[in-house]
Order: C-alpha cells, then sequence, then structure tokens
C-alpha cells in the first residue's frame, strides 16, 4: 500500500498475468552437449505465458572451429522437436561481435521483429564458468549497452556448473577429432559419446547414429528423419 519511489521507468513492470518472460540464451556451442540441450529444455519449462520465448544467439562460423553452424542447428533443432518445446524457442546465428556475446547479438535480429521494450522480463542465461573465468564484468557492460540501444532491462540468470564435469565443448570436441584422427573401436567411443548426448537422442539407435554422424562429420544432414 502505498507509494514508493522507482528511479528507472524499466523497473515498472506489467502484473504477471500480463508479463512476457524472454530468455536469452547461447554461446559458441561447438559442439553442442547434453549440458548446453538439457538446460534449454529445462528453462523453457519454466515459460508458461503464451508469448515467452527463449531466444538462442550463436557464434558464426568464423569463431566455430571448423563446425559447421548448420550441423549445429540441425542437432539443436531436432533435441526440440523430441522434447516438444519448439514453439517455445528461436535460434539464430549472429552475424556480428560487436556486443562480444552472441546472447545479446541476437538482440539485433529479434529486438524490433518482436517489439522487445522495458516492459518485457529478459533475462541472459550464462553457466557458472562465466564467474571463474571473469566474464561477468565483461558481459555487464555489454548488457548496459543492449539495453540502452533497445530500451530494454536485462537481468541476468547464472547457472551452476560444477568444474568436476566433463560436460565441456572442449571435452567433446578433443574426443571427436581423436576419433576421427586416430580411427578408435566404435564400441569404446560411443560409450564416451554417450556420456555427451541427452537422453532422448540415445533412446533411439536411428536418431544416435545421425547425430554421431553429424559430429563426426562423416555426412552433413538439412534434416533428421525420426
Amino acid at each position: 500500500p502505498g507509494s514508493f519511489p522507482v528511479n528507472s521507468s524499466k523497473l515498472i513492470k506489467p502484473i504477471p498475468g500480463n508479463l512476457r518472460r524472454i530468455y536469452l540464451y547461447g554461446g559458441c556451442l561447438c559442439p553442442p552437449h547434453k549440458g548446453h540441450l538439457d538446460l534449454i529444455a529445462d528453462k523453457v519449462l519454466e515459460l508458461t505465458g503464451p508469448n515467452d520465448k527463449m531466444i538462442i544467439g550463436l557464434e558464426g562460423d568464423d569463431m566455430r572451429h571448423g563446425f559447421d553452424s548448420k550441423n549445429l542447428i540441425t542437432i539443436i533443432n531436432k533435441f526440440l522437436e523430441l522434447k516438444k518445446i519448439s514453439d517455445k524457442v528461436e535460434v539464430y546465428i549472429t552475424g556480428s561481435r560487436n556486443l562480444n556475446f552472441p546472447h545479446l547479438e541476437v538482440l539485433r535480429l529479434v529486438a524490433k521483429k518482436m517489439n522487445l521494450s522495458y516492459r518485457d522480463l529478459i533475462t541472459v542465461i550464462v553457466g557458472e564458468d562465466y564467474t571463474r573465468e571473469g566474464k561477468l564484468s565483461s558481459l555487464n557492460e555489454s548488457i548496459e549497452f543492449a539495453e540502452e540501444e533497445n530500451n530494454i532491462d536485462i537481468e541476468t540468470d547464472i547457472m551452476p556448473r560444477p568444474e568436476s564435469s566433463i560436460l565441456s565443448s572442449t571435452n567433446l570436441e578433443r574426443l571427436l577429432n581423436d576419433y576421427n584422427e586416430q580411427g578408435k573401436d566404435d564400441a569404446v567411443f560411443d560409450k564416451k559419446l554417450k556420456e555427451f548426448l541427452p537422453s532422448v537422442f540415445i533412446s533411439n539407435p536411428v536418431i544416435y547414429n545421425e547425430i554421431k554422424d553429424l559430429l563426426t562429420k562423416k555426412e552433413s544432414f538439412s534434416t533428421l528423419v525420426l
């Protein structure tokens, strides 16, 4: 009850029933693993409003260490399809590095189309490694710039990511490179690869083999068939 001071109009939000929640996620995801994909699925469960969205911004091919972005998008879209959350997620390849973080670069592609404003509850999602690697200061600077550029307010959600976890794109890339260069035994490779893949890929042998081919760059698929 009563009035209270507000320093910025950006802090004034609609009542919860009319609030639009937007999640910004992304990075290199080169290659993507179940840590990335399961996080997407978990966060989408929080998007309960009819207009809520998760927007994923991905680095361009020049930052992907040779991993084709078309294959990456195919993998992500197949995961979204299998989890039945495609309607809540949009995936984009960002075309510049002005803001240094593809989570924010993607705003230039969607802000006008989605009519984003300070009335939306917008959250950029990053892993705990941003804290360990000292990236938060740079991220906050880019967030301030993006807020002013788009007249929006952005919060940050830092997701737990234990240092002891094997789930990293670096570890997955190393496994794939070893397989491609040294031709290791398929049975041994499959056992290790499945540690990096979400259960919806592993449970279907056809899907698993097609994802495996995409990751090992044996063949480029534009679609995956169930």
